[in-house]
């Protein structure tokens, strides 16, 4: 009698709940915590990302796109280990966009990516950062600090800072943008000031399809307050347009 009711107790403890006959949680077993996953860019090109767990590919995080010399934002969330492990490994699939020379369309390369998992320096897990370096290749850093900070445990420190060939680069986008903004602005002036017989009709179209709050109060395109009311938007739109384009010829890299 006394065995069967040892051997009923140890089967009613291993069906009353998550724990074992040993009175260990089976969370306790495995544990895991949950981690923020961030993407920072060291390069000039483009890329995303996606971690992936080697042995639970449902366990995956990422997926945004961050841009050259950036850092991305807060992606929500990877399973990792509570307590970190020798040879703690992850996949890390990349995809990252190059240059064709002559052509203004993007070549797409994808790369998969085997990562040692740092050790937790503070025994904490803190947040899970993939980082882009300079060379082109990955490195995951676990920190709950970020690149700026004193504490960065990573090889790499600080933010991204863009190469001045890149920055010149921008800075040409940037100018030539102006210029034409500048130029758009300067015509249409020019038109509503030189004459009276101006077809309106394709702006008054667009201004009733997306601005229509502002110019429902006229009678249409051909209506003398309207056109006082584009002369004023395209007075101010050449105002910004000049100071931008001052702005970046004085601040040329």
């Amino acid at each position: 009698m006394r065995d069967y009711t040892i051997f009923f107790c140890m089967v009613t403890m291993l069906l009353a709940g998550p724990s074992n006959a040993l009175g260990l949680k089976l969370s306790e077993l495995n544990p895991t915590v949950s981690v923020n996953v961030h993407g920072v860019n060291y390069t000039e090109d483009p890329f995303a990302y996606i971690v992936i767990d080697q042995k639970n590919s449902s366990n995956r995080a990422g997926g945004e796109h961050v841009s050259p010399y950036s850092g991305g934002g807060i992606m929500c969330c990877f399973n990792l280990p509570k307590r970190w492990a020798p040879q703690l490994k992850v996949n890390i699939q990349v995809t990252y966009w190059l240059k064709k020379n002559g052509e203004d369309q993007l070549q797409e390369v994808k790369k998969l990516y085997v990562v040692d998992v740092p050790h937790y320096t503070t025994g904490r897990t803190g947040e899970l950062w993939v980082l882009r370096t300079a060379g082109g290749g990955v490195e995951i850093v676990m920190s709950e600090v970020e690149p700026g900070n004193a504490e960065w445990p990573g090889k790499i420190k600080g933010w991204p800072r863009p190469s001045l060939s890149f920055q010149r680069e921008r800075w040409d986008i940037d100018r030539k943008q102006a210029e034409i903004n500048v130029s758009v602005y300067q015509d249409g002036l020019k038109e509503l000031n030189s004459s009276t017989e101006i077809d309106m009709s394709e702006e008054w179209d667009l201004d009733m399809k997306y601005h229509t709050r502002d110019v429902k109060v006229f009678s249409g395109p051909n209506d003398a307050a309207y056109l006082d009311y584009k002369r004023k938007i395209y007075t101010e739109g050449l105002k910004r347009s000049k100071a931008r384009l001052d702005q970046l010829l004085k601040n040329k890299p």
